[in-house]
């Protein structure tokens, strides 16, 4: 499968807010694809793979984490990847990260980090990053980027997150 990846263009809008969401199993906000396109620039950037003319993934490079230990340490966080789960396994996800860690080589880094999710919908990112040589930072579990302390009780969502990284 031929993957082009490149960088998300204004034209992009309509194909984000519909055939591209409709292939996700949860709702994504149109302001949210607004957002990215309005915020890309040398700080953000946004990518996107194409397969046979149609988007079928995303990914961003924040250079300046929220996450406080990336951005004390000034280690840029791949954020928000994405793939169409009917097009899994098939080297979209693997083309994005290699096209956001090379920007992230250009730009002079040494390391990249990226933050992922703990529960069972994320296993198929747990083992891609695995395998590309991610380590977890050491910190333990966040939730909206703040360290959880032992004994303490958070929801299993989509801000429970481990952090973990990777020397360019």
């Amino acid at each position: 499968m031929d993957v082009l990846v490149r960088p998300l263009r204004p034209e992009d809008f309509d194909q984000l807010v519909g055939a591209y969401a409709a292939r996700f199993p949860y709702s994504i906000d149109p302001v949210r694809w607004r957002t990215l396109l309005d915020d890309q620039g040398p700080e953000f950037i946004v990518l996107v793979a194409e397969v046979s003319g149609q988007i079928a993934g995303l990914g961003c490079l924040m250079m300046n984490s929220r996450y406080p230990l990336f951005r004390e340490w000034n280690i840029p966080e791949i954020y928000d990847l994405t793939v169409a789960p009917d097009l899994w396994r098939r080297g979209i996800a693997t083309a994005l990260m290699d096209a956001l860690e090379n920007s992230a080589r250009d730009k002079g880094c040494e390391e990249v980090g990226l933050g992922v999710g703990l529960y069972a919908d994320y296993g198929p990112a747990h083992r891609l990053y695995a395998t590309r040589g991610y380590v977890l930072d050491g910190r333990g579990v966040t939730y909206d980027q703040e360290a959880v302390a032992p004994g303490a009780s958070i929801a299993i969502d989509d801000r429970a997150l481990i952090w973990m990284t990777k020397a360019l």
